[in-house]
């Protein structure tokens, strides 16, 4: 079976049953829920052979594709303390406490090395931007800490506050988007006011409040930022987590247009991050007074979610986005971008960071980078999709030596025997390379993109840059992938694959996994190996459009 569609040709086959190349999809659901589950129903699997990357206007296409620019383009992990020690905020930490430290300056190293080129900060009322002074009187008022150890454990505190952070991340080159805390610390009074309090203006702290929790930050962004970007996003998913109670839309809504306007006050160039997640889509309308104030609508993609936020299917991202965009379109908001601080697809995968994870992943990265309203996308940084590890010199973890998660703990600690001979060192995964090869695709504009069957086996994103194309390619299927690309020359081409889909993280030198690269003077085809992601470089071959 043979069709065309958006200027491309595939051939398909229907497989039933198993086949010598061909894996069931009762063994696929079994190992490996719910991306892999191809369509067709246990037994059954449809698989493309070959696409045609001709880029040739034809009658069947039905509308032409939104062109978008990667100028600005956030790319990068989010880190938060929320979810540690899942997140590498705890190694950050250390880095940024110790930035002549060998293990800082790996840090930076594998975040570049990555791909990513900003980093987001999520600390909730645990960790508190502005510092330990802020952060235990906040802890002690919800009952986490004794209320009568405050002095000494603010003497003893050990995380950075964000002067710091910003610091040492833009000075260093990367961009950050942060959270802003909507607890209230009076240094006054010394009374902690919950969100809801401060949304009701109780004891008139809303405006003390945006003052001191935003506008603070955006200040001190004007002296630590380095020429670099930084997004202040309003709470987190609406807020209202543990024993701070979640606000309503009416609260939320008071909440940014007091923030946004503190933000922009103390600092014009701080972007403002609008939360519309988690039941506040009503943010909105309610915000129209201030939508100018607003650079980005704040938004999560997560596939265990229901569909209409979700990457379970690369088209309910699609129609999640483009339904946002038209009512912020509507709404009055036409400049703001959407930014994805939080996706991940399986979030809480019982597999480790494994090859298939990885490039299902990296079908669902094509997708929302190509939609033009999306000005950046964060990854959760977890056990199962971290961008990269580290070695005390005993043990691979995603924090620090002696910390363990549970999940860590249900999947044990990869041993590493070679501590004694190479001793502390970092290693990419999986998820670090599928990155950095979407953030070399994402350069210049958006020529093409296309994502196939429910579950994306086959996704592509083609850019151009200059004399230069880029077509990044993902094959999330159990045989090798033909695509005809008749217009490169001089082109270079990049696969990530692995020994098998489920090929992970393994305690040895050698990874069963990894990048491999080679030239090809004048490229007519490439074969994408079985869950592979391929980037393909080259010029761009006169008179082929």
């Amino acid at each position: 079976m043979r069709y065309r569609r958006f200027g491309v040709s595939l051939v398909l086959c229907l497989a039933v049953g198993i086949g010598a190349a061909i894996v069931s999809a009762d063994e696929w659901v079994d190992r490996w829920w719910p991306g892999m589950f191809m369509p067709g129903g246990p037994g059954q699997q449809m698989l493309v052979r070959s696409i045609d990357l001709s880029l040739q206007q034809v009658p069947s296409r039905v509308a032409p594709v939104p062109r978008r620019k990667y100028e600005g383009f956030l790319l990068g992990p989010h880190f938060s303390i929320v979810d540690a020690p899942f997140s590498q905020i705890l190694l950050l930490n250390e880095a940024v406490q110790h930035p002549d430290n060998p293990l800082a300056q790996e840090v930076v190293h594998y975040l570049r090395e990555s791909g990513s080129n900003a980093v987001r900060l999520y600390c909730g009322y645990w960790w508190d931007p502005l510092g330990a002074s802020t952060t235990i009187p906040i802890l002690a008022h919800f009952g986490h800490v004794p209320a009568d150890k405050q002095e000494e454990m603010i003497e003893n505190w050990s995380y950075a506050d964000a002067r710091r952070f910003f610091d040492y991340l833009a000075g260093n080159g990367f961009d950050v988007a942060m959270v802003v805390t909507t607890v209230y610390y009076d240094p006054d009074t010394k009374k902690v006011y919950p969100t809801r309090e401060v949304a009701d203006n109780v004891d008139g702290v809303l405006e003390k409040a945006a003052e001191r929790n935003a506008g603070t930050l955006a200040r001190w962004w004007q002296e630590y930022g380095h020429g670099r970007r930084l997004v202040l996003e309003i709470g987190n998913e609406g807020i209202g987590y543990m024993k701070d109670s979640k606000p309503n839309l009416e609260q939320y809504s008071r909440i940014v247009a007091t923030f946004a306007q503190a933000i922009k006050q103390a600092n014009s160039q701080v972007d403002v991050g609008m939360v519309v997640t988690h039941g506040f889509r009503g943010v909105i309308g309610q915000c129209r007074e201030v939508a100018p104030l607003i650079d980005h609508v704040i938004t999560h993609l997560y596939d265990q979610h229901r569909r209409d936020w979700g990457l379970t299917y690369p088209g309910d991202a699609t129609r999640h986005l483009d339904e946002l965009s038209a009512e912020l379109d509507a709404s009055g908001y036409e400049h703001a971008q959407i930014l994805i601080t939080e996706y991940n697809f399986d979030l809480w995968s019982r597999n480790r960071d494994t090859v298939g994870h990885a490039v299902a992943n990296t079908s669902r990265q094509i997708v929302i980078a190509a939609h033009p309203r999306v000005s950046g996308m964060f990854i959760h940084n977890t056990p199962g999709t971290s961008l990269f590890c580290y070695s005390d010199g005993s043990k691979w973890t995603l924090c620090l030596p002696g910390v363990v998660s549970h999940q860590e703990k249900k999947n044990e600690h990869l041993p590493d025997t070679r501590g004694e001979q190479l001793g502390p060192r970092f290693r990419m995964l999986p998820t670090g390379y599928c990155q950095q090869l979407l953030e070399q695709a994402c350069q210049g504009e958006l020529l093409d993109t296309y994502a196939m069957a429910d579950f994306g086996q086959i996704a592509y994103l083609i850019t151009r840059q200059d004399e230069w194309v880029r077509i990044l390619l993902s094959n999330v299927q159990p045989q090798s992938l033909r695509a005809q690309i008749p217009y490169l020359r001089e082109a270079q081409v990049a696969v990530f694959t692995g020994k098998s889909w489920h090929s992970s993280p393994s305690d040895d030198l050698a990874q069963p996994y990894g990048v491999t690269e080679r030239s090809a003077p004048d490229l007519r085809r490439v074969v994408a190996p079985p869950f592979s992601v391929v980037l393909i470089e080259g010029h761009h071959r006169t008179g082929h459009e």
